[in-house]
């Protein structure tokens, strides 16, 4: 339950997005204030369905306009590319890799969020 972890948790969103919303929390345990990222409702169902007729369509249009290119190859490595995008998880992931990287580089002004990764 959300009330076991945070003891406090902003009613509105502080930041927006297309996929998802930014909430600021506290976190019961240590009184860490957090930021919270939450995605929307049914947004993998939406990219999935908006994917489907995007590939789709590509052949009819790739043949309509005499287009030298794969579109349906430019509409799946896309595709790809979005629906990762939605996995929360992998961009924990990549966010800590990255502070790591820029960490080792000696570059520690350039920042990202910390992870907390038991709530991830």
């Amino acid at each position: 339950r959300i009330e076991d972890v945070f003891s406090a948790f902003s009613a509105e969103p502080v930041a927006a997005a297309s996929i998802g919303q930014v909430y600021r929390g506290t976190l019961r345990a240590s009184g860490e204030e957090v930021a919270i990222k939450v995605q929307r409702p049914s947004v993998l169902q939406d990219v999935a369905l908006d994917l489907f007729m995007l590939r789709f369509f590509a052949p009819a249009y790739q043949e309509a306009n005499d287009v030298n290119t794969d579109v349906v190859g430019l509409v799946d490595a896309w595709g790809t590319g979005f629906v990762n995008e939605l996995d929360y998880t992998m961009e924990a992931a990549a966010t800590a890799e990255f502070a790591e990287a820029m960490a080792a580089r000696g570059l520690g002004s350039v920042t990202s969020p910390e992870v907390v990764p038991s709530l991830s």
